[in-house]
């Protein structure tokens, strides 16, 4: 297959179809690579296109992870995968029949033959710093009120009105030290 069929592939105008927006995402970019026969060398297909194998090392020694991914890593590389989900299906440096350096992912839809299911492979993003963030804004939002029931409710004498503002804004410092933004 020389370059002008790889171009012009059909998995790749649906590829070009699925995208939303002209920013290409990980798994496009890894798709377009495991499916260009210039890589082959580093990144390739299982026989059935439903795992692909990364070699470690050559990876690192060919650059292609600084020209695609924006990291000369593959440590880095590696913790992207694991990010969108892809599973490390076999470790071949425990293995003594094949390459040390070579290591299988698998994700369910990253599949060779169905680009359209490219869509459903996301980021799963850092869940615990977007919960604490909303376990913030909830605090902060439950001091807030609680500080102005108080208000409404106390009498209103210059004593409680100072030690309402006083307890509002302890309450609030101490949210917003334990939770910052």
């Amino acid at each position: 297959m020389n370059s002008l069929d790889y171009q012009s592939s059909d998995s790749e105008a649906s590829l070009a179809g699925s995208r939303k927006t002209s920013k290409c995402l990980f798994p496009q970019k890894l798709y377009r690579i495991l499916n260009n026969p210039e890589y082959n060398d580093y990144l390739w297909w299982n026989d059935s296109g439903d795992r692909f194998y990364l070699d470690r090392n050559r990876i690192c020694e060919s650059g292609l992870l600084l020209r695609h991914f924006k990291t000369g890593k593959r440590e880095s590389f590696e913790r992207q995968l694991r990010g969108y989900h892809f599973k490390l299906m076999i470790d071949n440096r425990k293995s003594k029949d094949k390459g040390k350096n070579i290591v299988d992912y698998s994700h369910p839809c990253f599949l060779r033959s169905q680009p359209a299911l490219l869509v459903n492979v996301k980021n799963q993003g850092n869940h615990r710093k977007t919960q604490m963030r909303h376990q913030a804004k909830a605090a902060k939002a439950h001091a807030l009120a609680t500080a102005e029931l108080a208000a409404i409710s106390a009498p209103s004498s210059p004593e409680t009105n100072a030690f309402t503002n006083a307890y509002s804004i302890i309450a609030l410092y101490t949210h917003a030290s334990r939770y910052p933004q």
